[in-house]
């Protein structure tokens, strides 16, 4: 009996760089999902819009860092330090003033960089500014690799938590900065469906917003800001990465395939 191996695809075997389909069948696939999964509908149709009824769904800005540090702990009150030389508890049975000295330990610390500006949080960057809430605060500042004091977390669940907190921060500070117009591209917005992911329209490339109707109704309305480019590769990208998300299958010209993400194998 010979075993058939189950086809696989990528974007770059059903779609070029220069947004030209390379497979008809897949072609007609994806414009199928996107009638169904994409409603669009025209800008105006929004009437008088006032900026402040969206709420834009922040992309993700920052990523948390695990990293090897080496730590300082107080023998007496079992205090942390980031530096041997920090002063903590005094030698009582000692003579004079003397401090104990301080036991080296390591500690594996997770970090927060903003990835689209390099930056490790601390608390000077001007969306930071020191206010991160009291239940997800830092747990350390650390100096690490020349880059000064930077926040510093133990909890892998709690240091998520402040990635949320820091992507809203960032995009109500600078998001505005890579927008380059509004409303969006050739004024066209989209009603995505229940299925289709928030991350997934943002890896391909639109603006997710919730829009607040003068009468209270609330849309996600997702598009592409800019001008009036051809936007065929966003939406395809949009149906690839819901299809690896979901594991869907797409039709293609040699049958029902798995899509791969990029450089997979």
């Amino acid at each position: 009996m010979q075993l058939q191996l189950k086809l696989r695809v990528s974007l770059q075997d059903v779609f070029d760089k220069n947004g030209a389909f390379k497979d008809d069948v897949f072609k007609a696939d994806f414009r199928s999902w996107f009638r169904r999964s994409m409603p669009s509908f025209p800008m105006p149709l929004l009437g008088e819009t006032d900026y402040e009824r969206w709420e834009i769904i922040p992309p993700h800005w920052h990523e948390a860092k695990e990293v090897d540090i080496v730590t300082w702990e107080c023998p007496s009150c079992g205090d942390t330090h980031t530096a041997e030389g920090d002063g903590c508890c005094f030698d009582d049975d000692g003579e004079g003033d003397d401090l104990l000295p301080l036991t080296k330990k390591s500690a594996r610390l997770w970090f927060v960089i903003n990835t689209g500006t390099d930056e490790w949080v601390r608390w000077d960057l001007d969306y930071v500014k020191a206010n991160i809430p009291g239940n997800i605060t830092n747990d350390y500042e650390v100096s690490y690799g020349g880059l000064g004091e930077i926040y510093a977390w133990e909890s892998e669940s709690e240091v998520a938590d402040v990635v949320a907190w820091l992507d809203r921060e960032y995009q109500m500070e600078h998001g505005h900065e890579d927008m380059n117009g509004f409303p969006w591209s050739r004024n066209t917005g989209y009603l995505p469906e229940s299925w289709v992911d928030d991350a997934s329209l943002i890896e391909a490339g639109f603006t997710v917003a919730n829009y607040t109707t003068a009468e209270g109704y609330d849309y996600r309305i997702a598009g592409l800001d800019g001008g009036g480019y051809d936007s065929t590769a966003n939406l395809v990208r949009l149906f690839v990465d819901h299809c690896i998300r979901h594991g869907v299958e797409v039709h293609t010209k040699d049958g029902y395939a798995e899509m791969m993400p990029e450089g997979a194998a």
